[in-house]
């Protein structure tokens, strides 16, 4: 394991983990876990288990980082861009296609038992040439874990709030969410989304769905489904979420064309 007795400049800052720019190369970032160093272990061993696919975050390398007389693992990824919000995403197709690579990432994660458990719209980043890619596996798990602590505010299935094991569903439900976003450019379940109780949580979706509501068909449907209170009532897989998304961008075309 490669020694680094510096880093680059701060990039990025999470609830866990801090990014930072490779000292020696500029197409190179190193994550820490400066205040969980005890959560590398599990997120290496997750990120162990993706494959090799454009969509998903590849780690090239771990390294241990000095500073300050102590000693922190850490995680060497390429350079991601950020979803260009103000420009490419803001039309209800563009915003499908996104999140359909998306899903198409979280197919081949799926398929390797992992659930991501933090899907939003800063973990989706893109390469030079387009292709949409998810990041941060630093909560993933396997299906049937109880980890009510994982995930963002505003993004959380509902059985996540509760405390309740969850599946590959609450991503389609995180995803759901993130494609309203993308679409309108901001979160009405952020940040009311913090229910403790049943009734608390189908309130604030009941809110969000009016708001859903508002975009009409195709769109409508789609979301509601994917962000449905109950995980047996949304799509069953990413699989089943990409058809139906692919359908949707098919009516939306066609609308287009005809208009």
């Amino acid at each position: 394991m490669e020694r680094l007795s510096r880093l680059g400049p701060l990039i990025g800052k999470g609830a866990s983990a801090c990014v930072y720019q490779h000292p020696d190369r500029q197409e190179h970032v190193v994550k820490i876990l400066r205040s969980r160093p005890h959560l590398f272990a599990q997120e290496e061993a997750v990120l162990r288990q993706l494959p090799d696919y454009p969509g998903l975050c590849q780690c090239l390398e771990t390294v241990m980082i000095e500073d300050d007389g102590q000693s922190y693992p850490g995680f060497v990824f390429p350079v991601y861009g950020k979803l260009d919000l103000n420009t490419n995403y803001l039309n209800s197709i563009g915003s499908l296609q996104v999140v359909a690579s998306a899903t198409l990432a979280l197919i081949v994660a799926h398929q390797r038992g992992i659930v991501h458990r933090d899907i939003k719209t800063e973990n989706l980043m893109c390469l030079s040439d387009g292709t949409i890619v998810l990041i941060d596996f630093g909560s993933a798990g396997k299906a049937g874990e109880i980890k009510p602590r994982s995930g963002t505010p505003g993004y959380k299935a509902p059985e996540v709030l509760l405390g309740q094991a969850i599946d590959q569903r609450a991503d389609i439900f995180s995803l759901g969410v993130v494609l309203y976003e993308l679409i309108i450019e901001e979160n009405p379940l952020f940040p009311q989304f913090e229910g403790n109780s049943p009734s608390d949580i189908r309130g604030n979706l009941r809110f969000f769905w009016n708001e859903v509501a508002q975009l009409g068909k195709p769109l409508d449907p789609l979301i509601k489904k994917m962000t449905a209170f109950e995980k047996e009532d949304r799509f069953r897989g990413a699989a089943e979420t990409y058809l139906a998304i692919i359908r949707t961008l098919y009516l939306l075309n066609r609308r287009t064309r005809r208009s």
